[in-house]
C-alpha cells in the first residue's frame, strides 16, 4: 500500500466526428465494473466509502487524447493490473473509444514524494495545468476557482487520510503562504445531473514562506497532485493535472528570508 500510480493511455473515438459530451460518469461506471470482476468486495466498499476515494480518472484531450487513471493505496495495484490488461475498446455514452499504443506508467512511493518537504532546495513553485473541468465544494456550494487553500488543503486532505507518511501538524498552519502568482482560465460548466461549474487552464502558485521545516510543502503537494487529482469529482473525469515545480532558493538562506518578496527576475 506504499505505491502511487499514474497510467495514462492513448486513443481517439472511432468514426470521425469527436465525442464532445463529458464522459466522466460512464468512465467511472467502467472502472468500478473492472474492479468488481476482480474483487466485488472491494468494489464494493469502495462505493459505500463517504470518504475521498483513492483513485481518479478522466479523459483528457490536450495535447492528444489520453485516457488517464491514477490511484493509490488499496487501489494502486488494481490499476497496475488495469495497465496491463486493459481492453482496446470502451463502450462510453454510446461511443467506442478505442486504446492507440501502449499504457505509460508512472509510479512513486510516499516516502519519495515526502522527501522533498526537507530538500536543501525545496521546490517552492509550481504551475499546474487543469486539463479538464476542475471544481471545488465550498461551504455547500461549487466554487470554480484555484483558490490556493482549497487546491491545497484538499491534496493535504488526501495525503493525510490515506498516505503512510504523516506530514506533521504544523502542514495546515504552512498552506497559508501559498499565494497565486498568475493564471491563465476559462470556465466551462459540465452537465451531469445538473450543470457543474468548473474552469480549465493554469494557475502558478508560490509559497511565500519558504523557510522552515514546511519549505517544501507545496513541491510535495503538487507532486501529490498528479496521483490525487485536484478538487471535487476527481472519480468521475474532473481535476485531472499536470504539474511543473521549480526549486527554490537554498533551504538555509530562505529560512533567513521568511517573509521576503521575490525579487526582479525570480
Amino acid at each position: 500500500m506504499n505505491e502511487l500510480v499514474r497510467v495514462e493511455v492513448p486513443g481517439r473515438w472511432e468514426g470521425e466526428a469527436e465525442e464532445t459530451a463529458f464522459v466522466g460518469r460512464a468512465l467511472q461506471a467502467w472502472f468500478y465494473r473492472e474492479l468488481a470482476t476482480r474483487d466485488e468486495g472491494l468494489a464494493t466498499a469502495l462505493h459505500d466509502m463517504s470518504a475521498e476515494k483513492p483513485f481518479s480518472i478522466a479523459l483528457r484531450r490536450q495535447p492528444d487524447e489520453r485516457l488517464v487513471v491514477t490511484a493509490y493505496g488499496i487501489l494502486a495495484p488494481f490499476v497496475l493490473d488495469l495497465s496491463r490488461t486493459m481492453p482496446d475498446r470502451l463502450l462510453l455514452n454510446a461511443r467506442w473509444w478505442r486504446r492507440e499504443g501502449e499504457a505509460a506508467v508512472e509510479r512513486a512511493t510516499w516516502p519519495e514524494l515526502a522527501a522533498g518537504l526537507l530538500a536543501p532546495a525545496p521546490e517552492t513553485r509550481t504551475t499546474l495545468n487543469f486539463v479538464t473541468p476542475t471544481t471545488f465544494r465550498s461551504k455547500g456550494n461549487y466554487l470554480p476557482l484555484p483558490v490556493p487553500q482549497l487546491v491545497f488543503g484538499g491534496l493535504l486532505e488526501r495525503w493525510q487520510t490515506w498516505a503512510p507518511v504523516d506530514l506533521g501538524a504544523g502542514a495546515g498552519a504552512a498552506l497559508e503562504g501559498i499565494v497565486v502568482r498568475r493564471h491563465r482560465l476559462a470556465s466551462v460548466a459540465v452537465q451531469l445531473k445538473g450543470l457543474v461549474p468548473g474552469f480549465v487552464g493554469a494557475a502558478e502558485f508560490e509559497l511565500r514562506s519558504a523557510g522552515g521545516p514546511y519549505g517544501g510543502l507545496l513541491g510535495v503537494l503538487a507532486r501529490f497532485a498528479r496521483f490525487a487529482g485536484v478538487g471535487a469529482k476527481v472519480s468521475t473525469g474532473f481535476g485531472c493535472v499536470d504539474v511543473t515545480t521549480v526549486a527554490g532558493r537554498p533551504a538555509s538562506q530562505a529560512q533567513g528570508e521568511t517573509g521576503a518578496r521575490p525579487g526582479r527576475g525570480n
